[in-house]
């Protein structure tokens, strides 16, 4: 009817999944449709055509690698809903890739644009809870610090992921840790190794990685980013060690044990005095009798 083909017009982001709602009228088939929330598609909100309705348009198909809309659509893994190939522009190659999950985007899932919005957006809520101390809560700005841009090219903060987040940009949970794992990354390559920021920046990682990452419904892997923070933390690591045998050449029979971060710790008050480049960590220092 005349009213279902304006609805058909109807973009997502003009009208609600659930057009009825919005108090738009639909034709009595049609409504049914919408009623059960899941026989149209999200994005033009059109509902699905039955295999024994014909085609509206007499060439839908102009290009070899353009497919039916109502022939080739994927489920949603999160409320699974169907989305029209088409809508998404994705050919032939890109659907068939989806369908063996071998697609370099949606390889280990597929949610369609208002999943992809909630999903994101409830992530990186629960990812903020963890920037207690807000290092990435808004943008870095050449106030805060300077010469910050010359040495990083490519900022991130929560806040701005927060709004590609609304905007529907992040089409999977792997972009978003990809995002997260840049922030991070870009905190420990601006601020020198050691100082507060940066180890703030590598407790948030720790965290990530224990608290967040295990809890996702949908998995992921390290990105090229979290591969680079890997390797700073390694040779964090490795330049510990080698400053202890630096800065202490000390008799084995005055250390007792060292430390988290790999400094000795002298048994003996005297002697530790003594020595101010071996940092000491009072609570399990104990003196002789």
């Amino acid at each position: 009817t005349a009213w279902n083909r304006n609805i058909c017009d109807l973009n997502i982001r003009t009208i609600e999944p659930s057009a009825v709602d919005k108090n738009v009228k639909v034709c009595d088939q049609c409504i049914l449709k919408y009623n059960n929330k899941k026989d149209f598609c999200p994005v033009c909100c059109r509902v699905y055509r039955s295999e024994l309705e014909p085609l509206q348009s007499q060439a839908m198909i102009s290009d070899e690698n353009v497919i039916d809309s109502d022939v080739n659509m994927m489920e949603c893994d999160e409320c699974s809903r169907w989305v029209h190939a088409q809508c998404e522009s994705i050919d032939s190659v890109q659907y068939q890739a989806i369908t063996d999950r071998s697609h370099p985007v949606w390889r280990n899932e597929y949610l369609c644009p208002p999943c992809r919005i909630n999903n994101s957006v409830q992530l990186i809520d629960l990812i903020s809870v963890l920037d207690e101390t807000r290092l990435f809560a808004e943008p870095v700005t050449e106030k805060m610090a300077l010469n910050y841009f010359d040495v990083i090219r490519n900022p991130m903060d929560l806040s701005t992921m927060k709004q590609k987040a609304k905007k529907g940009h992040y089409k999977s949970t792997q972009s978003v840790r990809q995002d997260v794992e840049l922030m991070i990354l870009n905190a420990m390559v601006f601020n020198k190794e050691g100082t507060e920021y940066w180890r703030e920046a590598s407790v948030f990682h720790s965290r990530l990685l224990a608290e967040i990452i295990p809890r996702l419904k949908f998995s992921t892997t390290s990105s090229a980013y979290g591969g680079e923070i890997v390797e700073i933390l390694k040779k964090s690591k490795s330049s510990t060690k080698l400053d202890v045998k630096r800065r202490a050449p000390v008799s084995t029979d005055l250390i007792d044990f060292v430390d988290a971060k790999g400094n000795p710790i002298v048994k003996n008050k005297r002697i530790r005095e003594s020595l101010p480049d071996i940092e000491i960590v009072d609570q399990f220092v104990y003196e002789d009798a």
